[in-house]
């Protein structure tokens, strides 16, 4: 098969300039498009040089390998993108032709191995090279997972057999949070919460006030007016006096709003300190005081 002459011409090639080329042999690379002097195009798919010298092409559709001279001239009239695996493939073909050259050797305690790393050495880029790793572990048929391979660093891995062959495909992971770590993030995370929900109770209680009065003394009084301890009440259980049996998730939100307002009056004591302060200030003084402890319950979880 000998590639079509042309008089023109400029060595090298690029792909930004997709005219027809003429280049020597010796300076083909993967996905360059040949055309013969048949009038037939080939993409090329790989290229390695003989021991002699001998540049050995393989091209799309057309099985083993064509030999040029590194000088000799090729007709180059595109070019395409190779793909990573069927390059692969065609590499591991032509070991797999050397091994076989090898046939009638002893081979004592010979172990064979294949290791595909997807990736640089480093964490960054993982959730894109993750499903790489998962694709094929599923194409030798088996499953990836998430392992140490040694106390320093942790790796999306599979390791299969083909044959008599082993291989293994990994790449490198952030090393998972440790329990502590993540059972400290979910406590937080309820903390957070609950101060979310402390502050909208206290905006609640505030409106409830607002609307109805305040009272002294009592935590709600024959007009429906509440102290700051009824307000909180009512706007948790729809009721300012005491209940007689509290929902666990209400009794949590009351307490974290009646945590909160004692936080933001700085005082550390239990309800009564909260009842002081509300009757012995103006209605106007305690509902802006539930609001201001709201904003600032709210400041904890920024």
């Amino acid at each position: 098969m000998q590639s079509q002459s042309n008089p023109t011409t400029d060595p090298g090639y690029s792909a930004a300039e997709p005219r027809t080329r003429e280049i020597q042999a010796g300076d083909l690379t993967a996905g360059m498009i040949l055309r013969f002097s048949d009038g037939e195009s080939l993409t090329v798919s790989r290229v390695c040089r003989d021991e002699d010298g001998t540049v050995l092409v393989t091209m799309d559709g057309i099985a083993g390998e064509a030999p040029y001279n590194v000088e000799e001239t090729v007709t180059v009239v595109g070019w395409n993108e190779p793909d990573y695996w069927l390059s692969l493939a065609a590499d591991l073909r032509r070991v797999a032709d050397r091994v076989a050259s090898l046939a009638g050797t002893p081979a004592p305690e010979v172990h064979a191995s294949l290791s595909l790393r997807v990736g640089s050495v480093v964490e960054a880029g993982h959730e894109e090279r993750r499903p790489v790793v998962d694709a094929i572990a599923a194409a030798l048929g088996g499953t990836a997972a998430d392992v140490q391979p040694s106390p320093t660093w942790w790796a999306r891995q599979v390791t299969a057999k083909v044959g008599g062959l082993g291989v293994i495909v990994w790449t490198l992971l952030p090393a998972p949070e440790a329990p502590e770590t993540v059972a400290l993030r979910a406590e937080v995370a309820e903390l957070r919460a609950q101060h979310a929900s402390a502050a909208d109770v206290l905006a609640a209680a505030a409106d409830v006030m607002d609307l109805r009065g305040k009272c002294e003394g009592v935590y709600t009084d024959e007009r429906g007016r509440v102290c700051a301890v009824g307000a909180l009440r009512l706007v948790v259980t729809g009721r300012a006096t005491p209940p007689t049996s509290w929902d666990l998730s209400r009794e949590g939100a009351y307490r974290a709003a009646a945590r909160a307002l004692r936080r933001w009056l700085d005082a550390p004591g239990a309800v009564p300190a909260i009842c002081v302060w509300s009757d012995s200030h103006s209605q106007q003084e305690v509902v802006a005081g539930l609001r201001a402890a709201a904003e600032h319950a709210r400041t904890v979880t920024a």
